[in-house]
């Protein structure tokens, strides 16, 4: 079970994936240097990666200036330039997936009605550069329920990516089941995110009761702190093990 189990990386943590013979890194923007992609090839030759490519990771100054679903059509035109030449790289590197977040938190100009049009030019490059893409689920509220999310994954090949620790505030928030709502869409899930300090018994709980679905999912701990990253890696990979002895002993 902890084959599947990773974190994020810049050039800071290669050390501690080999340490910990991790086989799941996620790259973001911030290991986009020549020096960084040329010490992760180097790595590959010898310690098999799999890699969860969160877009952008090249030709962006700021990551955060996503607009897929901006009324500004030049702004919408550029997104997927960049993204394209993101496929490209990404078809260079062992990776298993692209990962698209639609929205930013630093873009207030969305226009949900263009959801279906960039899903549909999002399944068109996934075919391009044979490629699968995932949709983050940052902001839970924007396809407006798990039925709409349903339905554009039975209709297409894109999969879901999740934040466990937002996913679970907003079901709070909106005083909804935790699981009963991550059990809706767990199918369709392809990545589980860890971004800061879990409740480890929930996390516990969690996997316990969806362990069949869950199991093979790649939980990627993504923090910016490495003591914290490291820190919650491994309290992670011990909740799985202890959960793997109690399935094998039921």
């Amino acid at each position: 079970m902890n084959r599947h189990l990773g974190i994020s990386v810049d050039h800071m943590d290669l050390n501690f994936v080999l340490q910990n013979n991790i086989n799941w890194i996620q790259i973001s923007n911030k290991f986009s240097s020549a020096k960084d992609i040329t010490s992760l090839l180097k790595i590959c030759q010898n310690h098999p990666l799999k890699i969860s490519y969160m877009f952008p990771v090249f030709n962006q100054n700021n990551p955060e200036m996503i607009f897929f679903l901006s009324n500004e059509k030049r702004l919408r035109d550029a997104t997927m330039e960049i993204l394209e030449e993101n496929l490209s790289m990404a078809k260079s590197l062992p990776t298993e997936h692209v990962v698209v977040n639609l929205i930013s938190p630093l873009i207030t100009d969305i226009d949900k009605s263009l959801i279906d049009q960039t899903i549909v030019e999002l399944e068109e490059l996934a075919y391009k550069y044979e490629i699968p893409i995932l949709i983050h689920l940052e902001d839970y509220s924007l396809f407006e329920g798990s039925n709409i999310i349903k339905d554009i994954m039975d209709s297409t090949s894109l999969r879901l990516s999740i934040d466990i620790n937002k996913f679970y505030r907003f079901s709070s928030i909106n005083k909804l089941n935790f699981k009963v709502e991550l059990n809706s869409i767990i199918q369709y899930v392809k990545l589980i995110n860890i971004t800061f300090d879990v409740d480890y018994l929930i996390l516990q709980d969690t996997l316990n009761y969806m362990y069949d679905k869950i199991s093979r999912i790649p939980i990627i701990i993504k923090t910016r702190n490495k003591n914290q990253k490291q820190q919650i890696y491994h309290k992670v990979k011990s909740i799985r093990e202890i959960v793997v002895k109690e399935k094998a002993f039921n």
